[in-house]
């Protein structure tokens, strides 16, 4: 979704989540960007992937350290399951490029 700041977009999408996540039986995932945050700089999206290999149960020990490896590992972990992921608040396609699913 896209629109001027404070219109609802989060809302809406946490809304929809919630009603909808009988269709993702595997989980949800939600990460805050900080894409327009005033006071913080947008979120790395190497964090963001490190943020989901956490929720997803895998031990530090075990998150690789370079974002392509993360995006690798994500992936991976995200085949064959059906789950939500929102993206929230992105400053452009560059910051989510890595935590989208593989087409």
């Amino acid at each position: 979704m896209v629109g001027t700041a404070g219109v609802g977009k989060t809302a809406l999408a946490v809304h929809w989540a919630h009603r909808a996540a009988e269709r993702f039986p595997d989980g949800q995932l939600y990460v805050y960007l900080r894409g327009f945050a005033a006071a913080d700089s947008p979120t790395d999206p190497a964090e963001a992937l490190r943020g989901f290999l956490q929720a997803l149960r895998v031990p530090d020990s075990q998150i690789p350290e370079g974002t392509d490896a993360r995006t690798g590992l994500f992936r991976g972990l995200l085949a064959g399951r059906r789950m939500l992921v929102v993206l929230d608040n992105a400053r452009d396609a560059g910051q989510i490029r890595h935590a989208r699913p593989a087409a």
